[in-house]
This record gives C-alpha cells, structure tokens and sequence, in this order.
C-alpha cells in the first residue's frame, strides 16, 4: 500500500500524456522507470550504470538480471533518500563531500576538461554526477543510522538488535554445523613435461618415473626438468583441490591420495606429469571456535539485511511510488532473506 499521489507527481504524468498526445507519433528518447516522491528515474538513466558496471566487471552490457539489478541499487538509492529527509537532516551538509568527492574524480581523470569528456562519453554531465554522488551518499547514511552505525544520524534502536550473543553463535552452530567445514588441502610437487617441448613426453616421463626411488629423487628431477614452476621447488602448496584450477587428472589424484603418495603418470591436455602428495589435511567440520568469526558475520549480515528489509518496508509505507510494470516487485526481499529461510525450512 502507498500514500496517496502527491499532486506533483500526478501533474508531470500528465503533462507527459498529453506531450505525447500533441506529438502524434514521437520517437521515444527515453521512459519514465519510475517516481518516489518528487524524485524521477528514468531508463537512460539506468542503462547508464548498467553501462558503467559491466565495463567495470569486464562484463556484457546485456548479461542476465544487470539492468534490474542497477534498477533496483538506484530506486533503494531514492528510498533511503526519503528516509533520511523523514529523519528531519539537512541534506546540504552532503554537499562539501559531493564537492571532494567530485574534484578527487577531477584530479584521477587529469582536468575538469577531461573529466568532462569522460562524463560525456558515459551519457552524462557534471550537474548529473554530483546528483548522483550525493544521493548514493544520503543513501549510506540513512542506512548508517538504520542500523545504529551512525546514531548521532538517527535513531539507537537498532543498536541492541545488532549485537550477536554468544548464546546465538551456539544455537546457529548446532543448527547449521554441517556447514562449516575445512575443504580438503593437499601441498603436492608436480613434475610436468609438455608435450610440444621433447618428441615424446609420455616416453620422457615413463624414463624419469623409472629413475624416482623417493621424495628426494622426485624433487630433484622436478627441480631439472618439471614445466609446473608456478610454486616454490614446483610444489603446489596447500590447496583446496576441490575449488583449484587443476586438470581433472591432477585433480582426480590429488583428492584421493594419502600423504606421500606417488602418482602414476598423468595425461593431461599439453602435458605429461606426475605428482606426489607431500601433506595432506583431510576435510572436517570445524569447532565452533574456530567457526565462530565467520557464524558472527555470517548472523550480522543476516540481522542487518533483515533491519534495511523492514526499513524498505516501512518507507514505502510512507512515500507514494509508481514503478514501470517491469520493475513490479523490486523492492521485495532485497536481501535474500526469505529464500535462505524457505531453504532452511
């Protein structure tokens, strides 16, 4: 349920409907995505950040879920914005880090000439990009004092909720012990001849493992003649076999050898190799002490998405929001917590 719409918003729908109207039939430049209070995204908009994220990630500008996700990081954006205005702060004292913020930006990109340029070849200008900065900044802060990180912001009332008790961390671990375990880690020396460097590395690597009679002898000729050099004295360290990059014939032995195995010779798709397990640390659950840093963060996260999930709730509660039919359902378990908890159950 929403408050009912302000006449402002009503008012630029309007207008929009009756440009298009006098216009006959426009070429579309840009759609409204949506409308929280007085506060306007568009599509362009979007698709913007959508450009500038996948070009950070080194990723496709049409990979799957990237345009709703940077809809949905902007609308939670314009939200919070409103929460803090709720808060009764004046959003001026923003405007100094908007200001560092922008000429730090200026000085990365070498002059404001530049930074223009840059600006402009990602679709936007200089008036833009401090709006944006400086709503992403209300947005943390509102956030901060959401959850008690920043009380002198807002409210205390999270603070407490915020705590984790040690009486958590034990239930959490006997409900969830299965769950935190060491992976399998084996140190291994790999003696490795690539195919394309002598006229037959399967004979090469049959002639060398004849000539091993123990961990010494196999050191020394991996020291002589091994390719696999990415480690120390051609050793792999200990590694989680399960999620290493090795070849599946490496990674078949290492996870079933003992420690002090000999690997017979493996064909791998450039090479010839053998390995020897030097050690070896099976997998096994931890103890809650060991485990009891990653439960605590693992409780706080869940608290804190849970404590911004109410905050979401409550402020469109209390702000009247028109959403494009595609965004339908964006501001809906934002932080995986009814997914996680219907696994559980």
């Amino acid at each position: 349920m929403v408050a009912p719409q302000p006449l402002l918003a009503a008012a630029a729908i309007a207008l929009a409907q009756d440009e298009v109207k006098a216009a006959g039939d426009p070429v579309v430049m840009d759609q409204l995505a949506a409308i929280i209070n007085d506060q306007v995204l568009t599509y362009r908009q979007v698709q913007i950040e959508a450009t500038r994220r996948a070009e950070a990630l080194g990723i496709p500008n049409d990979t799957p879920n990237l345009f709703r996700s940077i809809a949905r990081n902007l609308l939670m954006d314009m939200l919070f914005r409103e929460g803090y205005r709720q808060t009764g702060l004046d959003e001026g004292m923003i405007d100094q880090i908007v200001s560092d913020e922008v000429g730090r930006r200026t000085e990365a990109a070498g002059s404001p000439a530049a930074y223009a340029i840059y600006l402009e070849k990602q679709g936007t200008n200089l008036e833009q990009e401090r709006k944006n900065i400086k709503q992403m900044l209300i947005a943390t802060f509102f956030q901060q004092a959401e959850l008690g990180i920043a009380p002198q912001l807002g409210t205390k009332s999270f603070q407490a909720f915020l705590n984790i008790a040690p009486s958590e961390v034990r239930k959490y671990y006997a409900d969830h012990q299965a769950e935190y375990t060491s992976p399998r880690l084996v140190n291994a020396r790999i003696l490795m001849i690539r195919k394309d460097s002598v006229p037959n590395a399967e004979q090469t690597i049959l002639d060398i493992q004849k000539q091993i009679t123990g961990a010494t002898s196999f050191a020394k000729k991996a020291a002589a003649h091994s390719f696999y050099k990415l480690g120390e004295g051609s050793l792999t360290g200990l590694t989680n076999v399960e999620t290493s990059a090795f070849a599946a014939p490496l990674k078949d032995f290492m996870m079933m050898a003992a420690a002090g195995e000999f690997s017979e010779p493996l064909e791998l798709p450039v090479a010839w190799a053998l390995v020897h397990a030097i050690e070896v640390k099976e997998q096994r659950t931890l103890s809650i002490g060991e485990a009891h840093a990653q439960i605590e963060g693992d409780l706080l996260r869940d608290k804190r998405g849970r404590a911004l999930q109410n905050a979401i709730d409550r402020l469109q509660k209390r702000c009247f929001i028109w959403l494009d039919p595609n965004l339908e359902g964006v501001f809906v378990d934002v932080y995986g917590l009814n997914s996680s908890d219907e696994e559980e159950l």
